[in-house]
């Protein structure tokens, strides 16, 4: 990692490059002796020819003078030197440099590449180096100043003041006796690449060149894989620890896709070891220098006004570049009947087009990126949440879609992560090898279900509804009845992996069935099973408190609905708080207005709450209950100056904080919540998020993990004891009535 950071700080803008020849050394007795430079350039797009990419100054000439260009044909030409050559361009040289004497490259130079530029300089020679090969040499005449030593330790090379966007990267001065060429292979930049000149698996190209990939509804989505590379220089994979994201973002300018507007699912989904996971919550590890992605797109085109997208790909932890990012093809996501029709005709050609969307995209997607406006503190954060979770407990024929749950990584920076360090303080950074000994700080898993949206849901009423749901409870049946007759002390593995491979409602469905013919003992070996065969330990506390939580939730429905099917959300709030704060051992902090309005959003009801909205909320707030128990968290609760917990606040609601009226906090400042997407039996839920402003000045949420803290020392001083961690946030909330 130290070499890693040492890399990042070598690269700079164009605009701030500096080359300070205060240390060459000549002696005007000895012409041949000399020096060298070298320096890695890369140029954007926006590129243009006949631009000065260096000038050279010097306080003993007025105005700046040329030392590295592109022609007019672009390509790269350098000057001779101030202070050392006397055909050094005029100040105010402009282009075209007619009769100027300068070094020329043989062909174009590239764009969107890093580019390797040497000079070997001698007082009466100078020769250009590309990539190590030198492709021009001139003699020249010496300057006619007397103190030449001295002249040219005053030039400097600097950038373009930005008038040509491009990064530069590791520039040496040294003397002749070392090759351009040991340089060169020496420290070299990198780069993301993708090769998108071969079709990967499960794409079809269309007559547009446009990638073609059948989407939509979960039934319906093809696998297709992609490959990432990290090159150096010259193109050769380069094995460093990095973590690269992919999101789905919309071709014609970058921005991310949005979540599906009908179950809050994101676009793109990851497939690892056997689950499937937002993309944007599991960044994959480089392994010698290639990242494997194995993706599904869950959004058509069709619904987004027949618009392309791209898969982009970026670093997860590093500091953003453009050469550290990569994008696909045009993709055009298309469900299983158009694919039929595309090929079904011989030779006919059918019409890529497909009907506009119907309902407008969400203004802010769950991953954290604004598109066309922010959301209101509490109406359209409750409107959220309500999308995410409506499918938790809504039908038991629908499959739950975990990709609801928010994107607590947030901003641009990848992943939710935990403090999971093996010391006496939570660490906030960690790294996530591919298999994870925590995987559920990345939301592990299974895409099973809801359509995506209502009209393929009609066009294929069996798909993710009926059938399947009868499929799932007759091979439940089948591992229930298989645990009856077997061994009596220990569930069938097939309940294990039937477990392991859910999501999470069917999860809670097994969880429900299997109380019913499991012990104590038998619930605990199935809990270490299920941690052991996900990767995942915090599995264990979610099916270990299954037993209480189901039983204390029956317990208070039919203490508030009387037996009815429905009872005022007035009537049922009391009770519910007063649950709460017995659960949680909370004698001076109870539920504000606002937590009853977040508490409503979760469920996801209006002036009444059923026994299925009253799952949803119950499922959320049992397990944070649970963790207000704990005494050092609870001390932070009952603390109300300063206010540690801001209460239940949504994503939305910590980042609008955060921001600022008036642009982003301090770095360093932070809120503690707790994610209002984690549910029963998620094994995130009930933990604490750590929101807080980078170095970046972006936003970052982190999951917090106290598994190996010391429980004797206090939490909040464990908290700003971490260096991203220098001061506590605080949340100003409407009043509600």
């Amino acid at each position: 990692m130290g070499n890693e950071r040492d890399s990042e700080e070598k690269y700079c803008r164009l605009s701030d490059a500096k080359i300070s020849l205060e240390s060459v050394s000549l002696e005007e007795k000895d012409e041949k002796r000399g020096f060298s430079l070298s320096f890695w350039i890369y140029l954007s797009n926006s590129a243009r020819p006949c631009s000065v990419l260096l000038h050279q100054t010097n306080p003993k000439v007025e105005g700046d003078v040329p030392f590295v260009a592109l022609n007019e044909e672009s390509k790269l030409i350098v000057f001779p030197l101030l202070g050392l050559h006397e055909e050094a361009p005029c100040p105010g040289s402009l282009f075209p440099w007619r009769g100027v004497t300068h070094l020329s490259a043989s062909n174009p130079c590239p764009t969107e590449k890093w580019v390797h530029i040497g000079c070997q300089v001698t007082q009466r020679y100078m020769c250009l180096h590309i990539n190590a090969i030198m492709v021009d040499g001139t003699s020249l005449p010496l300057s006619n100043g007397r103190n030449l030593r001295y002249s040219l330790k005053l030039t400097t090379l600097v950038g373009n003041k930005g008038k040509v966007e491009g990064y530069f990267y590791n520039s040496q001065v040294w003397s002749s006796s070392l090759s351009i060429k040991s340089q060169y292979t020496k420290d070299q930049p990198v780069r993301l690449f993708l090769d998108n000149s071969s079709l990967p698996d499960g794409v079809e190209a269309g007559p547009d060149g446009v990638w073609n990939i059948v989407g939509g509804k979960p039934s319906c989505r093809r696998n297709f894989s992609l490959e990432v590379q990290l090159l150096n220089g010259i193109g050769q994979p380069v094995c460093r620890d990095m973590e690269i994201m992919a999101s789905l973002v919309y071709a014609d300018n970058g921005a991310p896709v949005e979540n599906s507007r009908d179950d809050g699912e994101d676009p793109l989904l990851l497939s690892c070891d056997g689950m499937e996971y937002p993309s944007t919550n599991r960044p994959v590890p480089l392994v010698r220098g290639r990242a494997a992605f194995k993706l599904k797109v869950a959004k058509l085109s069709s619904k987004c006004d027949n618009r392309l997208f791209r898969i982009f790909f970026y670093p997860f932890s590093t500091q953003r570049y453009p050469f550290l990012e990569t994008y696909s093809q045009p993709i055009r996501c298309i469900s299983r009947s158009k694919q039929n029709q595309r090929t079904a005709g011989s030779g006919r050609k059918i019409s890529p087009t497909q009907p506009p969307c119907e309902n407008p995209p969400l203004q802010k997607t769950s991953n954290g990126h604004n598109n066309g406006g922010t959301c209101g503190l509490k109406t359209e954060a409750s409107r959220e949440i309500q999308n995410q979770t409506e499918t938790l407990n809504q039908n038991p024929n629908q499959q739950h879609s975990p990709n609801q749950h928010e994107n607590e990584n947030g901003g641009q920076n990848g992943a939710a992560e935990k403090f999971d360090q093996p010391e006496k303080r939570p660490k906030i950074e960690c790294k996530m090898p591919m298999v994870q000994k925590d995987a559920h700080e990345n939301s592990p898993v299974v895409l099973n279900g809801t359509s995506s949206n209502a009209e393929e849901a009609e066009s294929n009423p069996l798909s993710g509804s009926d059938s399947d749901g009868a499929n799932k409870a007759t091979m439940l049946r089948e591992a229930l009845e298989a645990t009856r007759f077997g061994a009596a002390s220990t569930l069938a593995d097939a309940l294990v992996f039937r477990y392991c491979l859910e999501g999470m409602l069917e999860r809670s469905v097994i969880l429900r069935e299997t109380l019913s013919i499991a012990s104590n003992d038998d619930m605990a070996d199935f809990a270490k099973r299920v941690g052991l065969y996900t990767g995942c330990s915090h599995h264990r506390n979610q099916i270990l408190m299954a037993k209480k939580l189901i039983e204390e939730g029956d317990e208070t429905w039919t203490s508030i609905s009387f037996n009815k099917t429905r009872v005022l959300w007035t009537c049922a709030i009391p009770e519910i708080v007063k649950k709460f704060m017995c659960i949680s051992h909370s004698s001076n902090r109870g539920l504000s207005g606002q937590d009853i309005e977040v508490l409503k959003g979760i469920a996801g009801c209006g002036e009444e709450l059923g026994r299925e909205d009253f799952k949803r909320l119950w499922y959320w707030m049992y397990p944070v209950a649970l963790t207000l128990a704990r005494e050092r968290i609870n001390k932070l609760w009952e603390c109300l100056v300063p206010r540690w917990i801001e209460g239940f606040i949504t994503k939305e609601e910590a980042e609008n904080a955060l921001r600022g009226p008036k642009g982003p906090e301090k770095p360093g400042t932070f809120l503690l919540r707790f994610p209002t997407s984690r549910s029963w039996p998620h094994p995130d839920a009930g933990n604490l998020v750590i929101s807080y402003v980078g170095s970046d000045l972006m936003i970052h949420h982190k999951l917090l993990t106290l598994d190996y803290s010391d429980e004797r020392e206090e939490l909040q001083h464990l908290l700003l004891e971490e260096p991203e961690l220098t001061q506590l946030g605080r949340v100003i909330r409407p009043e509600v009535s």
